[in-house]
């Protein structure tokens, strides 16, 4: 099996981690993430997208640590496309301006969603439907 990078690293530091995360149920684009360091402290998150069939990786968004969309290093995370089509991501950070509420400051938690991403969808419902509150049937 041959291994393939998702982009050109040439000249980062090091891909902490890159994971798939989510295949959109109507057409079929598959959306992934990983946390790449450049230097310093800008760890970053970026989410990656590949349409059916092709090799292809297109940068969705990247979320910059050092400072931007982080204090200093963004360590995990994951994505979503939701039914309307908003991209919603996850992530393991040190918020900006945030209150150090942990003893290293990270925390769980996520950016405002973007809409538009990808085309809305659904699962048999209408599209943006919420299903039953709680929890989900397969976990009670």
């Amino acid at each position: 099996m041959t291994f393939t990078p998702l982009i050109n690293y040439a000249g980062y530091a090091h891909v902490l981690n890159a994971l798939p995360c989510f295949v959109h149920p109507g057409n079929g684009n598959l959306y992934g993430v990983a946390v790449e360091k450049q230097s310093g402290t800008k760890q970053n998150l970026s989410v990656y997208r590949a349409r059916p069939g092709s090799l292809e990786r297109e940068l969705v968004k990247r979320y910059t640590g050092g400072g931007v969309d982080a204090q200093s290093q963004i360590a995990a995370g994951g994505c979503v496309i939701d039914r309307d089509g908003s991209l919603h991501v996850w992530a393991s950070a040190d918020p900006v301006g945030g209150e150090k509420i942990t003893e290293t400051g990270f925390v769980g938690g996520f950016w405002e969603p973007i809409p538009g991403v990808d085309e809305p969808w659904s699962s048999g419902g209408a599209a943006g439907e919420p299903g039953p509150p709680g929890l989900a049937p397969h976990l009670r």
